[in-house]
């Protein structure tokens, strides 16, 4: 997911905004040279990626929460710096991603609770990844890890709001 998004998608528009290419740049070389111009004749570019970052949350992450359960699930999906914050009747759940990825790999996610709420968290470990950590720092929960298909899946059982 995010190979093609930082891949082709994001290579499409300059990082000013203000040039564009239909080109994959990875595709660019000295004999086929990919250049961004100013405009086209038929300017698709610039509404698809408006749209596409409009979207951008849906692509990072999806959630479900039952009220009558108490419980929360987050499948985290692509990784950025964005928070999600999640109604559960009265009470909200939010979860805060922080990360300079791709540049940088560490992800580091908040989790701020109602208390006596089972919070899953998914995380999708991508297929090329090679290697992963997960570190718990300053909780006082229950934590279980499993493995369910291509994410690592954290069960958090939160006995009072916690970070």
């Amino acid at each position: 997911m995010e190979l093609c998004f930082y891949n082709a998608v994001m290579t499409g528009m300059s990082a000013k905004g203000t040039q564009f290419t239909y080109v994959n740049q990875l595709a660019s070389s000295d004999k086929d040279l990919s250049q961004r111009a100013k405009w086209f004749t038929c300017a698709c570019c610039p509404p698809n990626v408006t749209r596409l970052l409009g979207y951008i949350g849906g692509y990072l992450w999806s959630f479900d929460a039952e009220e009558e359960k108490r419980s929360v699930q987050v499948n985290i999906h692509m990784y950025s710096a964005a928070q999600l914050s999640i109604p559960i009747g009265k009470e909200t759940t939010e979860v805060e991603q922080k990360s300079n990825w791709p540049w940088d790999g560490k992800i580091s996610f908040s989790l701020r609770s109602p208390s006596e709420v089972t919070t899953t968290i998914k995380l999708r470990i991508p297929g090329w990844a090679e290697g992963w950590e997960v570190c718990f720092i300053r909780t006082k929960t229950r934590q279980s890890l499993t493995m369910h298909r291509s994410h690592r899946v954290f069960r958090i059982n939160m006995s009072r709001k916690a970070t």
